[in-house]
């Protein structure tokens, strides 16, 4: 993939966070095909953890998708 202009960030010679000149971030992908694209190849990881810190009884992560009206 033409990584020109991307913004990129290595540990340990593995890429592991990509910004794209289109403003797209790969999290495990160099050439993300969404806003957001986590990957992740290893079996015994999470790929997604919300956590929150509030202490209430009630308190959950929370993650919201919103679509714009048409």
């Amino acid at each position: 993939a033409d990584t020109s202009g991307s913004f990129r960030l290595f540990i340990t010679q593995d890429e592991k966070f990509t910004v794209r000149p289109t403003g797209r971030v790969g999290i495990g992908a160099s050439a993300p095909d969404a806003m957001l694209e986590i990957v992740n190849n290893t079996v015994s990881d999470d790929t997604l953890l919300l956590t929150s810190t509030d202490s209430s009884s009630s308190a959950a992560p929370v993650m919201t998708f919103k679509r714009n009206s048409l």
